[in-house]
């Protein structure tokens, strides 16, 4: 197994081991399971509470030519403040008290039910952080997609086109991930890096309000993720959009591909392409012949991964193949 980067000890599942508890480590690993933005993203402390406050840099100085006894004029770089938003999602587990009880094994019983709750948290995590927007209500955070422009042509550094026409399509997401680039964050002080599991144990709940009102033993459970996404760099995201599953060619996404990856900024950061199972199916079938481009290497966790040159390739089923065409 490769030795973990400055930058892979700042994922989530390793933030959690150095600030967290065994439960939160526990819990991004279950969340991860359905939610493969955690395997690689950069992930730090909100800035101010539950407000990611950043500084994107729009200009930087260029200096002035001169000769002997000519002057120069003083320059500053010119910034813009961003702020990001921590979105909160809840649940509870309520079991029937008396099924766990007659099961063989009570804890195994509530083990499973809360594996199945964490998983469906961390799809609806991924679902947010690819399409939510603070537009559509004030406990959502802004997603990624709403972070590039319109069209190609307003946003041309970012968003990238594979076909000119169609409907159904697909897109591919290159994030570089790293410190002034591309960061996840959880509310500053959380002990548990944003994420929680407590076991509320056995409660009398009301089934219906009747009348008259029933009620039942349950054991509660209560589940809770809080999070945020960040881009502090303008060029840290990229979209390839227009992407065909049944009839894009691996040639015609792979220069598409290569264009968008040249345009992500220099400087340390790890470079992750997110796609559905319809782009990577392009991708495998385009590998039998090119394999100079693609190939099998270990993450720095020891999982076997695909990769497009520097780029680690991490399925997203979330991910739509029903995408409108992008002009």
């Amino acid at each position: 197994m490769a030795a973990l980067s400055l930058l892979d000890q700042m994922t989530p599942v390793e933030v959690a081991r150095r600030f967290g508890s065994a439960e939160s480590v526990k819990i991004i690993e279950s969340l991860s399971q359905t939610n493969e933005l955690l395997l690689d993203a950069y992930f730090t402390q909100a800035s101010d509470g539950t407000i990611h406050k950043t500084t994107q840099r729009s200009t930087l100085p260029t200096g002035t030519r001169r000769i002997y006894g000519q002057g120069v004029p003083s320059q500053t770089s010119q910034t813009k403040q961003l702020e990001d938003f921590i979105e909160m999602i809840e649940a509870y587990s309520d079991i029937d008290a008396d099924m766990a009880d007659h099961a063989p094994s009570t804890k195994a019983l509530l083990e499973s039910e809360d594996t199945a709750f964490l998983n469906g948290l961390g799809l609806t995590q991924l679902d947010d952080l690819l399409y939510a927007k603070r537009s559509d209500g004030p406990e959502y955070l802004n997603g990624i997609y709403c972070r590039f422009g319109a069209t190609a042509a307003a946003d041309p550094s970012n968003v990238f086109k594979v076909e000119t026409s169609g409907s159904n399509l697909a897109s591919i997401l290159i994030m570089k991930w790293g410190p002034g680039f591309g960061e996840m964050f959880y509310p500053r002080g959380e002990d548990g890096v944003g994420v929680h599991r407590e076991f509320r144990g056995k409660q009398d709940v009301m089934v219906s309000a009747g009348p008259p009102a029933t009620y039942m033993p349950v054991y509660r459970t209560f589940f809770k993720a809080h999070f945020g996404i960040a881009n502090r760099h303008p060029l840290a995201m990229k979209r390839v959009c227009n992407i065909n599953p049944a009839s894009s060619t691996g040639d015609n996404v792979c220069k598409a591909l290569i264009a968008a990856r040249n345009k992500l900024p220099p400087g340390q950061g790890n470079v992750v392409l997110y796609c559905n199972s319809d782009v990577k199916t392009i991708f495998d079938q385009y590998a039998l012949t090119k394999t100079n481009q693609f190939y099998t290497a270990d993450d720095p966790w020891g999982r076997k991964i695909t990769m497009f040159g520097d780029m680690r390739i991490r399925q997203l089923e979330r991910m739509l193949s029903t995408e409108a065409l992008v002009s």
